[in-house]
This record gives structure tokens, sequence and C-alpha cells, in this order.
């Protein structure tokens, strides 16, 4: 009768082994997911300069094709971005095209 004991406390200890591990596995796959979701809220993106070369009117279309500038301003278009570097002498690359 002993040895059945000694049978029982091993497995249920074992049991409560995996149990603290699947615990800490849990809490490990948590706390990845969230670091994980904020990186991507974050939106990570390479900014890239604009083509400015390609405008060299003065004038830009009216057409829209918005691009959100690295100073968080939305430019209809690629040449209105250039168009603001050239008459404020900034350097405001492409954050992203679309809105901000």
């Amino acid at each position: 009768m002993g040895a059945l004991a000694l049978r029982g406390y091993i497995r249920s200890s074992g049991d409560r082994r995996s149990n603290c591990c699947s615990g800490v596995m849990m809490k490990f796959l948590l706390t990845l997911t969230i670091c994980a979701s904020v990186f991507l809220a974050q939106r990570v993106v390479a900014v890239k300069p604009p083509k400015c070369d390609k405008y060299s009117s003065p004038l830009c279309s009216r057409v829209r094709d918005p691009v959100c500038g690295t100073n968080s301003i939305t430019f209809a278009n690629e040449c209105m971005l250039c168009l603001f570097n050239r008459e404020y002498n900034k350097d405001i690359n492409i954050l992203r095209n679309g809105d901000c």
C-alpha cells in the first residue's frame, strides 16, 4: 500500500509541475502576443524620399493620391509635398502612402 501511495504522490506532483510549466508558458505567450501587437500598432515602415525631380513645374496636378509626410501632414499628392518642401525649404519625406 505504501508503494501505491508513493506512485500517486509522484504522479500528482508531476501534474502540478506540468500545470506550473503550462502557466509559465501561457504567461510567456501572452507577453509575446502583447509585444507583437504593440510593435504592429506602431506601423513601423520605411520612410522614403519623394521623387521631386519628376515635378519641375511649380504647378501640381489636382489628382488626389494622398501621401503622409514625416511631419504628420497629409498632402494631396507627392507633387504637393515637393512643392511644400521647395516653398518652405524643408526636407519632409513620405512616411506612407495614404492619409496620415
